[in-house]
């Protein structure tokens, strides 16, 4: 005869008659740290301080445990109207209301953790292009065994800026430059672009199997192989000139590597925020953004 009853997280049956369990108590009246919390979005123009009051009230009574605050736009994709423009992220106007929330969080027994820039790519409208992210970038030029003397051409460059890397010639296997390309026996690099994260392949984890497909080499495909790489770049002064002889005959090339900003932007930030990306990879940039942006707002919030 079976007889209904609770069995507790151990696996030993419990009766009806026995002593609640702490973790049946916990789980109808959850402690501060398990609770729920959520995306807290303040579309700029619409956050005001009674609607800071009124969201937090009626999380506080739903059982909510905290938020996470984003200030932000994004009102405007997908064809829908865009809100009024309100305080810009971090202004006096808008640490107000920042404080407001923080206060009435606080009453209201509720946790409160910010989004440390406006929108998404932390980065905003004080950001240089030094600071920015960054793309590598290059030049090629094609020589003879007569060499070189000029002012290699400049690689791509975005908003003016641009740093040398290197300076590296080697002899092509073929006469011509042609990497990556259909001709001449070579084949292309499937996804390429891909492969290396040139481009994106979508939001919130898309199908990546092509990227499993496998290019395989031929024989001669390469434009050289690395022990004929010559390393030019002590001989290219900072305006890009180079004086140089191959140490041998035929084609060769040379490649003007550098990097410039990527002109990445911050994404559905709201109101003046508009910005460049920080190079995540550049410590000064973040220490930068932190001394500007962020170590205001914790000193605003000490009361």
């Amino acid at each position: 005869m079976l007889v209904a009853g609770l069995v507790r997280p151990d696996g030993v049956a419990q009766s009806p008659g026995m002593p609640e369990s702490a973790l049946r108590r916990g789980f109808a009246n959850p402690p501060s740290q398990a609770k729920l919390r959520c995306y807290w979005w303040w579309l700029n123009g619409n956050t005001t301080e009674e609607t800071i009051t009124h969201d937090l009230t009626e999380m506080s009574r739903k059982g909510y445990g905290g938020v996470l605050l984003v200030d932000a736009s994004g009102a405007s994709e997908n064809g829908n109207a865009d809100v009024p423009l309100g305080p810009t992220f971090g202004s006096p106007a808008w640490v107000r209301l920042y404080l407001h929330a923080l206060k009435t969080a606080q009453a209201l027994h509720l946790k409160v953790t910010l989004n440390i820039t406006s929108g998404w790519n932390l980065g905003g409208p004080d950001v240089t292009p030094e600071q920015s992210s960054k793309l590598l970038t290059w030049s090629r030029t094609t020589v003879d065994e007569k060499g070189f003397d000029g002012v290699l051409p400049m690689p791509a460059t975005k908003n003016g800026f641009y740093r040398q890397i290197a300076a590296l010639a080697y002899p092509l296997a073929h006469g011509t430059a042609l990497p990556g390309a259909d001709a001449a026996g070579r084949p292309a690099i499937q996804d390429l672009a891909h492969k290396t994260a040139s481009t994106e392949m979508g939001f919130s984890m898309p199908p990546t199997t092509p990227l499993l497909g496998e290019a395989n080499s031929a024989s001669g495909e390469q434009d050289t192989l690395p022990a004929n790489v010559v390393d030019v770049t002590g001989k290219v002064d900072a305006a890009g000139h180079l004086t140089w002889r191959p140490p041998s005959p035929g084609a060769w090339e040379i490649l003007r590597i550098g990097y410039t900003d990527s002109d990445a932007r911050v994404k559905t930030s709201s109101g003046a925020w508009q910005g460049r990306a920080i190079d995540y990879l550049d410590r000064g940039a973040f220490d930068t953004y932190w001394a500007h942006t962020l170590a205001p707002l914790l000193e605003a919030s000490r009361w």
